[in-house]
C-alpha cells in the first residue's frame, strides 16, 4: 500500500505543470455535456472511536481519544462543472483506548485496533475557489483485529497485538464488513487546474454493528460493579484533517450531431 501511494503521488507531481494563484478554471466547455475523468491520492488523519452505550456507561472504564489513519487512491467522474461521483480505494486503521476509571482499585489501559480496507463511493459538489462538499456511503472489508492490555497489579496477565479472536474456532471478533456514512468539506490549498492540493475535514459513523457472535453479539454485558445489561452495539465514528492531491486526467467529447463521442486528454 505504501508503494502505491509513493507511485501515485509521483506520477501526479510528475505530470502536474506549476501551479498558478487559486482562480476558478475548467477546461474548455461543451455545454451541458461537459465531462471529464480525475484520478487522486487521499490522506487523512483521524480521532478514532468504538463507540459502545454499555462500555460509555461504566464507572469503572473510560474511552481515551485515539488515533487512526487513512490513505489511498481516487478516481472520478466529473458529470457537470459542479457534480461529481468519486471512488476511492482506501486503507485506514482505527484505535479505541481504554483506562481504568473513577471507581477501579487497579491502574490498567486497554487498546483495541482494526484495519480495514475500505471503497467510499462519494457524491462531490465543486464549488468557486476550490471549495467542494461531498457524502456518501463507505464500505469496509476487515484485514486485521489485534488487543493489547497492561495492569500494574498482575503483569503476568500483560499482552500486546494479540489476535482478536476465538482461541478454539479461530473465529474473529469482530465482522468481516462495515458500512458507515461519510460527509466531508474543505477548500484548496495549493495548485490549479492540473494538479489540486485541497484540504478539510471528514466526518464517518458506523450504520452497522462491528462485533461479531463470536465477539459476544447479543450476550448480555457485565458492568465493573457486577450490574448486568442488556447488550448494545458498537459502531466506528471518525472525525479527521484529510489532505487531497487530485489531477484532470481529460474530458468527453462529442460531436455536434452528438453521434461521434471521444476521450481525450488535458495538455497541462
Amino acid at each position: 500500500m505504501k508503494r502505491l501511494l509513493i507511485l501515485a503521488a509521483a506520477s501526479l507531481i510528475a505530470m502536474s505543470a506549476p501551479a498558478h494563484s487559486l482562480t476558478w478554471s475548467f477546461p474548455a466547455k461543451k455545454g451541458r455535456q461537459q465531462q471529464w475523468l480525475t484520478a487522486g491520492i487521499r490522506g487523512t488523519v483521524n480521532n478514532t472511536w468504538l463507540l459502545n452505550k454499555n462500555m460509555q456507561q461504566d464507572k469503572n472504564m473510560k474511552l481515551v481519544p485515539s488515533i487512526g489513519f487513512s490513505g489511498g487512491i481516487m478516481i472520478g467522474y466529473h458529470m457537470n462543472n459542479i457534480m461529481a461521483i468519486n471512488v476511492e480505494g482506501l486503507y485506514s486503521t482505527y484505535s479505541q483506548r481504554y483506562k481504568d476509571g473513577e471507581q477501579d482499585t487497579i491502574t490498567w489501559t486497554a487498546r483495541t485496533d482494526l484495519a480495514y480496507i475500505e471503497i467510499p463511493i462519494l457524491l462531490r459538489f465543486d464549488f468557486e475557489n476550490y471549495k467542494y462538499l461531498e457524502f456518501g456511503v463507505r464500505l469496509g472489508m476487515l484485514q486485521d483485529a489485534r488487543y493489547s492490555y497492561t495492569n500494574d497489579l498482575f503483569p503476568a496477565f500483560n499482552y500486546s497485538n494479540e489476535p482478536a479472536k476465538d482461541p478454539v474456532s479461530g473465529e474473529s471478533h469482530f465482522e468481516k464488513k462495515n458500512t458507515a456514512l461519510l460527509f466531508g468539506w474543505g477548500g484548496g490549498i495549493w495548485g490549479n487546474g492540473g494538479l489540486l492540493i485541497s484540504g478539510g475535514l471528514r466526518f464517518t459513523y458506523g450504520l452497522t454493528d462491528i462485533i461479531s457472535e463470536a465477539g459476544g453479539r447479543g450476550q448480555d454485558y457485565m458492568m465493573s460493579d457486577g450490574s448486568s445489561k442488556a447488550y448494545t452495539p458498537t459502531h466506528t465514528a471518525t472525525v479527521g484533517f484529510h489532505l487531497i492531491a487530485d489531477f484532470d486526467i481529460g474530458w468527453f467529447v462529442s460531436s455536434s450531431c452528438g453521434r461521434n463521442h471521444k476521450f481525450m486528454l488535458f495538455s497541462h
